[in-house]
């Protein structure tokens, strides 16, 4: 990684100021790795503060623009698989759709991952559906945090995670 660095000639008690830094990464690294960056301050008079920051490179994400499941160790249940379509994406030219079922079937994709540091899960769903009687839920380890049902439009989850390995699912269930 090169840095560029920016030098701060001075800064009084209670003063802030903006650094600016230019990082290059080396063809090695992949889109969500995690780089510690040390940032150290030398002050004319007293000690040398350093102190490491965690930097994520790039933004990891599945837009399933490969046509298929293969970006992510994606796993599939129930009673039938989630595939990949190119019928009406909200962004790209593909989007995942929950598998064909009948009444009284779920069909559920699921992804386990580790998160480096705490932010946020994101993704768009949208839902066709008996309101209230088919539901597409989706959870965090287990935890429902969304349920949808009827016609809509693309809508929106973005949800909380903390570091760590997540379980994350999502489950069409059809009524009986």
């Amino acid at each position: 990684v090169d840095l560029a660095v920016d030098t701060l000639q001075q800064l009084l008690p209670d003063e802030e100021t903006e650094l600016t830094f230019q990082l290059t990464a080396g063809a090695e690294v992949e889109p969500g790795d995690l780089i510690n960056l040390t940032l150290t301050l030398t002050p004319p008079f007293g000690p040398v503060v350093a102190m490491e920051v965690p930097i994520i490179i790039g933004l990891k994400r599945e837009s399933f623009e490969s046509g298929d499941f293969s970006d992510y160790e994606w796993e599939h249940f129930g009673d039938a698989y989630w595939y990949i379509v190119e019928e009406d994406p909200y962004e790209g030219s593909f989007c995942a759709r929950s598998g064909p079922i009948t009444h009284s079937q779920t069909t559920t994709l699921e992804l386990e991952q580790y998160v480096l540091m705490e932010g946020t899960i994101d993704f768009y769903c949208r839902v066709s559906s008996q309101q209230y009687q088919d539901l597409l839920r989706f959870y965090i380890d287990d935890v429902e945090q969304m349920q949808t049902s009827g016609e809509t439009d693309w809508v929106e989850g973005t949800f909380f995670v903390t570091a760590g390995w997540h379980t994350y699912t999502w489950t069409y269930r059809k009524s009986v």
